[in-house]
């Protein structure tokens, strides 16, 4: 009989053990170290939706989906076969993502292109909602973020080749970084960064906000091919007919901005959107409250109203009164 309970006893230890909550900094690790930033999410929801006063696990889900939104943004443009040219790269924020070359990519077009950035604007905007729901606690969140794999190409594998050590090595660092250096390279994230991080959402959202706003399409049909030249798009051949063999001076993709800003037509898709774009500069700044250093954070809001204002009229909710004051010559401040 003695036996029979010590037997019980024991198990059941080894069931509650086997099956106790990873500590949160060591699930990030596990899951992001794997590329499994799908299932970290599912399961930093679940934990959120029993203990929604943690902080920890609220930062580490934001944190998560704005990882999601990038990765979900690199997949997209691998799907279509993205091909910066050197030297674009600088130009454009959001077409920098070193994917691999896609044998085979997907025919794009404008709305699909918009469709792209539509996700990306509803994932940075999931992370920051969920970030904003941080209350005051001091947070702590510890992560080897040069382990991190991200599946770029969305093959459902995230390779060595696809963390984030390689790709700052091979972008940025020349690929002299040793390698025990980027396993090495630890951050402890605290509250300050969760603040930073609102914040950047907020641009990219912003960003985005404005490419959605405007009309687009006469633009991307002239030049996309610059960036996409597999993709199907109509004037990929004379992109092709017109590539040079010197990889710092490529006539087609000067000539493919040069048509994009000649014909550009950016009439409003939305209005409501430009004042989200708007909206989305004046939130660039920290959480209000103090960082790690007790300090109130500095206010790094775009406050572009008052200046873009005349007589008091703002120029995204009465269009056409501000452009009568405009030619009036008002230049009263609202």
């Amino acid at each position: 009989m003695l036996r029979m309970l010590a037997a019980a006893v024991l198990f059941l230890l080894a069931f509650t053990a086997a099956h106790a909550e990873v500590p949160v900094p060591q699930l990030m690790a596990e899951r992001l170290d794997a590329g499994e930033s799908a299932r970290l999410e599912s399961d930093l929801t679940a934990r959120l939706a029993a203990n929604p006063g943690d902080d920890q696990l609220r930062f580490a889900l934001g944190a998560t989906q704005f990882i999601r939104t990038v990765e979900g943004l690199s997949q997209d443009m691998y799907r279509y076969g993205l091909q910066t040219p050197h030297g674009v790269e600088m130009m454009l924020p959001f077409f920098r993502f070193p994917v691999p070359l896609n044998p085979k990519p997907e025919q794009l077009d404008y709305d699909k292109m918009r469709a792209v950035f539509q996700r990306a604007l509803t994932g940075f905007e999931k992370s920051d909602a969920t970030l904003a729901g941080m209350g005051t606690a001091d947070v702590k969140l510890p992560l080897a973020i040069g382990l991190v794999r991200l599946d770029l190409d969305g093959n459902g594998v995230a390779t060595e080749q696809e963390s984030l050590f390689a790709l700052f090595n091979a972008t940025l660092g020349g690929n002299t970084i040793p390698k025990e250096a980027g396993e090495k390279f630890a951050i402890s994230f605290d509250r300050g960064d969760a603040s930073w991080l609102r914040g950047y959402s907020n641009l990219l959202s912003a960003l985005i906000d404005f490419l959605l706003a405007h009309d687009g399409k006469a633009s991307f049909d002239v030049s996309a091919q610059m960036l996409f030249p597999n993709a199907g798009l109509p004037l990929a051949v004379l992109d092709r007919q017109g590539r040079t063999r010197d990889q710092y001076f490529d006539m087609a993709p000067a000539a493919d901005i040069l048509a994009a800003i000649h014909i550009r037509h950016s009439g409003s898709h939305s209005h409501d959107a430009l004042a989200r774009h708007r909206s989305g500069l004046d939130e660039v700044r920290p959480h209000p409250s103090r960082d790690h250093r007790g300090h109130e954070p500095r206010k790094l809001a775009l406050h572009t109203g008052r200046n873009r204002r005349r007589g008091g009229v703002d120029p995204l909710t009465a269009p056409e009164e501000w452009r009568h004051r405009r030619r009036a010559g008002d230049a009263g401040d609202g």
